[in-house]
């Protein structure tokens, strides 16, 4: 109940009334690695594109103007048949940052179960044709020449040399970009459709931490002491070094951009999908590759619901069953 605990934990990691692991203020990465869209606003004003904070205050900021925005400016600098390092373009990532784009949207991987019959299972919308078109879409945007999704560090490059208008990427970015000439901007992660989603939504990017108190604790009552002090003074004097120092400081260029942190921050977001990736075979991994490599989403889906998905998912329920008591 404490308010360095934030509620978005609560809502999203109770299971059966309780929680087994948390985060907050006690892990700095948590603001660090919020996922948000960095833009060049000089390059915005050059090429005559709608200003991503005015669409952001006038809830207009959605995917499909992100796309818009971000297509049919790309330009071949080089001799190089095809996109190379010295090009121009729209946007520059990491395929595996396709997930913020996922969970900005609204979408979730695995949520629990109020059925009562499992603890955890995938989220109905993983087999929907509203989530499916979604990824599709993104796919066919991902196959343009204006778009760049390096594999390594060489996607931030382009931004960070002003060879591109847009970057899909961590808060912590601007560790780097603060050394650039490059007079960048950031907003949170673009809304789906602003008709069914009222909130704009902050995935988190790797590594941030959580924590827990294990079962053979010899003193659970001190560990969770422990723990809420920790967060108390995370939250009284971490935060504000992370957040108010650092990302409303030291990276932002304006106090428009102060605000925008704001906004990221209010949206923080977990999903127990990406929480328990690994025991479930890498799911997070699924969206981004997918979209990436341009496999129809329908392809995805079936697999997801045979033996192998379905035994894993099984077996995270037996092990979450036993914690709980079941």
């Amino acid at each position: 109940s404490k308010d360095w605990w934030p509620k978005y934990i609560q809502d999203e990691f109770d299971i059966n009334g309780r929680l087994y692991f948390v985060s907050g203020d006690i892990s700095t990465n948590v603001l660090l690695m919020m996922y948000g869209v960095y833009y060049n606003e000089n390059l915005i004003q050059n090429y005559g594109i709608e200003n991503p904070v005015d669409l952001v205050r006038s809830d207009n900021w959605t995917m499909e103007k992100f796309m818009e925005m971000s297509t049919g400016v790309y330009e071949d600098r080089d001799s190089i048949v095809g996109p190379s390092e010295e090009d121009f373009y729209g946007v520059v990532s990491c395929y595996w940052d396709i997930d913020a784009l996922y969970h900005g949207a609204g979408f979730h991987l695995v949520v629990k179960d109020d059925s009562g019959e499992e603890v955890v299972k995938y989220a109905d919308e993983l087999f929907t044709d509203i989530a499916g078109s979604f990824i599709d879409k993104i796919g066919e945007w991902v196959k343009l020449k204006d778009v760049s999704l390096e594999t390594d560090a060489k996607h931030g490059n382009a931004f960070a040399e002003g060879r591109a208008i847009f970057n899909i990427n961590a808060a912590s970015v601007g560790f780097s970009l603060r050394e650039t000439d490059v007079d960048y901007r950031a907003v949170p992660i673009p809304k789906r459709d602003v008709a069914v989603q009222k909130d704009y939504v902050t995935c988190l990017a790797n590594p941030y931490s959580l924590y827990g108190i294990p079962s053979s604790s010899k003193d659970p009552e001190c560990a969770a002491a422990t723990m809420q002090v920790l967060g108390y003074y995370a939250k009284e004097l971490t935060t504000p070094a992370v957040f108010d120092v650092t990302l409303k400081g030291k990276f932002s260029k304006d106090e428009t951009m102060m605000d925008m942190w704001e906004l990221m921050r209010k949206g923080i977001s977990f999903d127990l999908g990406r929480v328990y990736h690994t025991q479930l075979g890498g799911l997070c991994d699924v969206v981004s590759v997918a979209a990436a490599q341009g496999n129809p989403w329908a392809n995805v889906t079936t697999p997801l619901s045979l033996k192998g998905k379905t035994r894993l998912m099984q077996g995270l329920n037996s092990t979450l069953k036993a914690l709980i008591g079941e």
